[in-house]
């Protein structure tokens, strides 16, 4: 059940994204989640091959090539600004988990293991996080478009369960980042309750008519 709950999670965004495609814009959409989301399933296989776990490999194997996907679609939709911070994002990411991994040619294996379980678990929270700097804005500006929620929704699903299942089985170094999560997740959802998203490219696309029929006008005059 977790496996396929955070497998819906990471495709949970696809329909808005489908959307800006359409556009040819990103629009409101947030792409930092899918791009911590992919970090966070790179270290995740990492650590099932040390462990051992066939299911946390084979997931997070399925989830870096849909997250690989939408971080690509994000970059090629998204402008200059955003694109130098994907780049430093994914860098950053990469050379965390690469200096973590170093420490396996020097300290004991197993404590190594323990070391690399939390984390993992520190990635986990970095995907909750970057809708929490949205919030405060979306709270200003009393719209919610920049806030996910098929993404929140189903992180709440998603978080509940592997914070529950991690304390049922005293895994206290997940019941962190979940818990964490959880409580960013109903945040986000009562937020685009209380202020509903206000259509993007609908707006978008009123304006362009609207210049097109002012120039048409204008040139009918002159």
């Amino acid at each position: 059940t977790g496996c396929f709950l955070v497998i819906w999670l990471s495709l949970s965004p696809l329909k808005e994204l489908l959307e800006c495609n359409k556009h040819n814009s990103l629009g409101k959409f947030n792409p930092l989640p899918p791009i911590c989301f992919l970090m966070t399933n790179l270290v995740w296989i990492i650590n099932g091959l040390l462990v051992k776990d066939i299911y946390v490999f084979l997931v997070n194997c399925i989830m870096v090539s849909i997250n690989l996907q939408i971080t690509l679609i994000c970059y090629r939709l998204a402008n200059e600004e955003i694109r130098t911070k994907i780049e430093y994002i994914l860098h950053t990411f990469l050379w965390i988990a690469f200096l973590t991994g170093f420490g396996f040619l020097y300290i004991d294996i197993d404590i190594m293991i323990s070391i690399y379980g939390w984390v993992c678990c520190a990635f986990n929270m970095s995907v909750f996080s970057p809708p929490m700097f949205l919030m405060m804005e979306c709270i200003r500006q009393q719209d919610s478009a920049m806030i996910s929620a098929p993404f929140a929704i189903v992180g709440v699903f998603t978080t509940a369960f592997w914070a529950f299942y991690a304390f049922l089985i005293g895994l206290y170094a997940m019941v962190i980042p979940n818990g964490f999560g959880l409580v960013l997740s109903i945040i986000q959802v009562l937020l685009t309750v209380i202020y509903p998203a206000k259509p993007v490219f609908k707006v978008e696309e009123e304006e362009n008519e609207k210049t097109k029929s002012d120039n048409t006008n204008t040139n009918t005059n002159n």
